[in-house]
C-alpha cells in the first residue's frame, strides 16, 4: 500500500483551481464575444455600407463571430485534453498494475507453483497473455498521448487566436465610434 503524499494532494488542488479558473475564462471569452456581437449587431444596418465607420463596424461584427467560434472550438478541445489527461492516468495506472502481476506470476513459475488467474472470458492467463496485453495497453496509452500532444498545442493555438481576434474586433469598434465622433 503506498504512502499518503500531502503535497501531492497540494499539486492535485492547484492544478484543479487552475483548471478551473481557464474554463471559467474561456467561457467568459465567448460571452464577451457573443455579448458584444448582439449588442452592436441590433443597431447595425448594413445598408449603409457607404461610409468608413459602417464598414469597420462590419469588420468588428464578423471579427467577434470570429472570435465566438474559435472560442467554441477551444473550450472543445479544452475538453478533449481533459479527457486525454483521465485516460492517460488510467492507462498508467493499468500497466503499473500489470507489471505487477507480471512480477507476480514469474516469482509464482520460478518457484514452481501454478498460475491460477483467469481472464474475463474464463481462459487461463500465462505470462504471454498478460504481456501481450500490457504491451496492447501500452501502444494504447502511446496513442492518447499523441491525442494529447495535439489537442494541447491546438488548444492553445485557439486560445491565442481567439483573444487576438477578439482585441481587433474591440479595436475596430473603437475605430468605428471614433469615426462616427469625427464625422
Amino acid at each position: 500500500m503506498s504512502e499518503h503524499n500531502p503535497a501531492h494532494d497540494q499539486i492535485n488542488d492547484l492544478f484543479s483551481k487552475a483548471h478551473a479558473s481557464i474554463e471559467r475564462l474561456d467561457y467568459f471569452m465567448c460571452t464577451v464575444a457573443g455579448g458584444l456581437f448582439a449588442y452592436i449587431g441590433q443597431g447595425f444596418n448594413p445598408r449603409n455600407l457607404s461610409g468608413a465607420a459602417s464598414t469597420v463596424t462590419l469588420g468588428a461584427l464578423f471579427l467577434l463571430a470570429v472570435s465566438f467560434a474559435i472560442g467554441v472550438w477551444r473550450i472543445r478541445t479544452s475538453i478533449l485534453v481533459t479527457r486525454c489527461n483521465q485516460n492517460i492516468i488510467a492507462s498508467e495506472e493499468l500497466i503499473a498494475k500489470m507489471v505487477k502481476r507480471l512480477n507476480q506470476c514469474r516469482a509464482l513459475l520460478k518457484e514452481g507453483r501454478q498460475l491460477e488467474m483467469a481472464s474475463g472470458l474464463g481462459e487461463p492467463y500465462t505470462v504471454d497473455n498478460l504481456e501481450t496485453e500490457k504491451k496492447k495497453e501500452e501502444a494504447n496509452l502511446n496513442t492518447t498521448r499523441e491525442q494529447f500532444k495535439k489537442a494541447l498545442r491546438e488548444s492553445r493555438y485557439y486560445g491565442v487566436s481567439r483573444d487576438v481576434i477578439l482585441l481587433l474586433g474591440f479595436v475596430c469598434i473603437l475605430v468605428a465610434k471614433l469615426l462616427l465622433w469625427m464625422a
